[in-house]
């Protein structure tokens, strides 16, 4: 615990060092949908890519998760309007 205090303390975002969880990836594909619109799904898919690249297995994973979660908010039916 003290060595996760002393990142922290150094500056180092706990989501670099942890895995996502379901709720911080679908935040994290909100965010991108707002922010890129239709380009969502290249922009997490080229992180994805470059986190590979530079062999971190841990933000692929979680980058291509991301990218799947785009995916599956451009194939869900828009929401209806409540009367």
């Amino acid at each position: 615990m003290g060595d996760l205090i002393r990142r922290k303390a150094r500056g180092v975002d706990m989501r670099d060092v942890l895995p996502m969880n379901l709720s911080d990836v679908w935040h994290a594909a909100l965010e991108l949908k707002r922010q890129f619109h239709a380009e969502a799904v290249a922009v997490a898919a080229t992180r994805a890519d470059q986190c590979f690249g530079r062999g971190d297995l841990d933000g692929f994973r979680s980058w291509s998760r991301i990218t799947h979660a785009i995916v599956e908010l451009d194939r869900a039916p828009p929401p209806r309007e409540r009367h």
